[in-house]
């Protein structure tokens, strides 16, 4: 069973009711093997699997993405890009993470992505057992690996 289906078994509202053992059995992904020929100079395979880690807990808990006045109405589209990114990964034969993916599509991820990095010690102090987790220095990584796509659909 795939960690989509993992976490779509469960949902908790209530961020103190996330255990360790459900982080661990959950949220957290390595997908080394997996990502080695997706990454670039800047980039390493840990971002990848901390940006998975994120999202996997953030729809586990909640589906603002700890952001405030967080429009709902791109969550579909959030969850559609998300699961295209996965499917990247889990393709033998895929070495682009954002293949199949539009623009405003990654935009909606990167701006997801940089809030997290520019609330990253708030975020952490609410979900302290996402630390070993999800890193600011590999979200950092991770949106500037964003930026550099996003400059190809420009270019």
């Amino acid at each position: 069973m795939n960690n989509i289906s993992k976490i779509s078994d469960i949902s908790i509202n209530n961020v103190d009711q996330v255990t360790h053992s459900i982080i661990k059995e959950k949220v957290v992904v390595n997908y080394d093997h997996k990502t080695k020929y997706m990454i670039d100079n800047h980039l390493k395979q840990s971002d990848i699997n901390e940006f998975i880690n994120f999202m996997n807990y953030c729809f586990l808990v909640r589906n603002n993405f700890f952001i405030e006045n967080f429009n709902t109405k791109i969550i579909r589209y959030v969850c559609d890009t998300y699961n295209k990114i996965k499917t990247n990964i889990l393709n033998n034969d895929c070495v682009d993470l954002f293949k199949g993916i539009e623009q405003s599509n990654l935009k909606s991820i990167r701006f997801i992505v940089k809030n997290i990095v520019n609330n990253h010690d708030r975020f952490i102090e609410v979900n302290e057992k996402m630390a070993n987790y999800v890193s600011k220095d590999g979200m950092k990584r991770f949106k500037d690996f964003i930026d550099i796509k996003l400059k190809y659909f420009e270019g």
